[in-house]
């Protein structure tokens, strides 16, 4: 019974064979196989070694008892950008901004193995023998996961722009999201180009089963919802308005049947699929909705006002938030009741129940376990990339995610400011080329594209003109935490002159006593250096943290540092950064 859910209990790819399904055969990719898993009775279908796996998926978050069961701290050496959940070999899966894709078990979390990919990750899509990641240089490379050292099998040159969205339709055509839609299909083991659509996107999502398995809905930055039919030549079949600003995520909820959006209106909205008219609109969060994740009887949704909230799916009502010193990037549930979140501080947080582990949040272990014989383990080696972290990943890194969305979209703006053509201010109609086609775009308008306009990029952290800022309402504040406020530069914020310590002393975040200052370079030696200290501005904690060196390498330096909570912290720097200064 493998081909119900798209691979056996080895991992391996399962035959097109007879299904429960009328005209279907197996999942052809992890969110399929998830929505599959919950329609299967266990009693009254044979799944053979497949049934401990499909009882753990239809296991429901125990939200109002949930609370964090394990943290893998420093999973990554940057920001963590998505996770996602491989239901065919059960395995947690993180792209970091440092360029790793990392491996991790999703019974004793432990690290299991990391892909190379030498290039910021900002999607992720789990197949049933591949995995595709999407890249900030509009590259999209597959591994395959079934073969030993899981090697990259193929290169697609698919954008010019950052992908940040792929999905994989039922024929078996992958679809890549970026400047525009790109469809490509299957020919063997590699993929080749089949045609475009001319519409740009941040995020993609499909709707499993029923008279919309065909469609495929893109989120845009103009705050429209767009659902395309894929049987039809890229037809558009409706076009989803309510939201005010950019579409950052989609998700299908299979316990209701409904697909949810999330906007940097800080609103997540319902759509009904039959009519694809919008049934709700959850309001709770005060920052940017960027993430979303349909776990059984829950939706979650991640934002910049650092918390995770978890909806009822049939009142639609919030019944929870999981707040933490970070803005979340992401999040996703998976087996056992459990969901895994992640941010701008490199760590991944894993919420569940009673039964799960039980590691006390005070003692966040870092999963530490190395692969056996030559292969490099985890953290072994940092990626050799071609040239330093850029000014996008720095700004995730420290929690900047307008300003670095604001610098990655900004020839998109460009774009969308001029239209087709020069047109000032003209959307672009939805145009399919062919492999062979170099059909010139439509000139027609559609609509006004609305007066928001980017401001000139002048240096991080600036937030774009007509975005909330993620700053947390008063009650998710920490602490005496001082909310962030909007700077020009990365200058961090100077404490009061009655708040500042004593000269030739720094102020200890943990204590919160003035400590002298420890002079620990030699004298005329480097001002960083492995073994020894330094401080790092925390922007979530608007504040000068103590850190440790781990690492200096090429112009970089690599610092482990802790939060007054427990939790801790890694980040790679360059030297000079204005984040980072030497202790003496």
């Amino acid at each position: 019974m493998g081909n119900l859910v798209g691979g056996d209990d080895a991992g391996g790819a399962a035959p097109a064979a007879a299904s429960p399904w009328p005209g279907q055969t197996a999942a052809v990719s992890a969110d399929e196989a998830y929505v599959r898993y919950g329609d299967i009775d266990t009693t009254k279908v044979d799944v053979g070694r497949l049934a401990p796996r499909i009882l753990e998926a239809q296991k429901h978050i125990p939200v109002h008892d949930a609370r964090i069961v394990h943290v893998i701290d420093g999973a990554h050496d940057a920001y963590l950008r998505v996770i996602v959940w491989d239901p065919f070999r059960d395995l947690l899966i993180s792209g970091g901004g440092e360029g790793w894709i990392r491996l991790w078990d999703t019974s004793s979390y432990r690290f299991e193995a990391e892909l190379d990919a030498k290039l910021s990750i900002r999607s992720l899509l789990v197949l049933t023998q591949e995995l595709v990641s999407g890249h900030s240089n509009g590259q999209v490379l597959l591994w395959h996961m079934e073969k030993p050292g899981r090697p990259k099998m193929q290169t697609l040159k698919a954008h010019n722009e950052a992908v940040y969205a792929m999905v994989m339709l039922r024929s078996g055509d992958l679809v890549t999201g970026a400047e525009d839609v790109r469809v490509f299909q299957r020919d063997g083991s590699i993929f080749t180009f089949k045609h475009k659509v001319r519409e740009e996107v941040l995020c993609m999502c499909t709707v499993p089963g029923g008279a919309s398995s065909t469609q495929v809905l893109t989120g845009s930055m103009k705050g429209l919802i767009t659902v395309w039919d894929t049987a039809y030549q890229w037809s558009r079949a409706a076009l989803c308005k309510g939201h005010e600003n950019d579409v950052w995520a989609l998700v299908y909820i299979r316990d209701s049947d409904k697909v949810a959006s999330g906007s940097a209106d800080t609103t997540v909205r319902v759509w009904e699929p039959r009519s694809w008219r919008c049934v709700r609109v959850l309001r709770d969060h005060a920052g940017w909705v960027v993430g979303l994740s349909s776990g059984p009887g829950w939706l979650l949704s991640s934002s910049l006002d650092m918390s995770v909230r978890a909806w009822d799916v049939q009142q639609w009502q919030c019944h929870r938030d999981f707040t933490d010193s970070q803005p979340f990037y992401c999040v996703c549930a998976f087996g056992g009741g459990r969901f895994a979140s992640g941010g701008a501080e490199s760590s991944i947080v894993v919420y569940g129940g009673s039964d799960g582990d039980v590691t006390p949040p005070n003692r966040r272990a870092k999963a530490a376990a190395k692969p056996s014989g030559g292969a490099r383990g985890y953290g072994a080696s940092q990626p050799q990339h071609g040239s330093p972290m850029d000014q996008v990943d720095l700004d995730m890194s420290f929690g900047n995610f307008q300003q670095a969305m604001g610098t990655e979209l900004q020839n998109r703006w460009a774009r969308r400011q001029q239209g087709p053509d020069g047109g000032v201010g003209q959307d672009r109609l939805h145009s399919l080329e062919d492999v062979s086609s170099s059909r010139p775009r439509s000139q027609t308008p559609t609509r006004n594209s609305g007066q928001r306009t980017p401001p000139p990029h002048q240096g991080p952290p600036q937030h774009q003109q007509g975005y909330a800022p993620a700053v947390p309402p008063p009650h998710l504040q920490r602490g005496t935490t001082p909310p962030r406020s909007p700077r020009q530069s990365h200058a961090p914020a100077q404490l009061p002159p009655s708040h500042r310590p004593p000269a030739g002393a720094d102020l200890d975040f943990e204590t919160q006593r003035a400590v002298p200052r420890v002079a620990v370079p030699p004298a005329g030696g480097p001002p960083y250096f492995a073994g020894g200290q330094a401080q790092i501005f925390s922007v979530s904690q608007n504040c000068w943290l103590n850190a440790d060196v781990t690492k200096v390498e090429d112009g970089r330096v690599t610092l482990e540092y802790r939060f007054p909570n427990g939790g801790k912290g890694t980040k790679q720097l360059p030297v000079g950064h204005e984040y980072l200064r030497p202790m003496g």
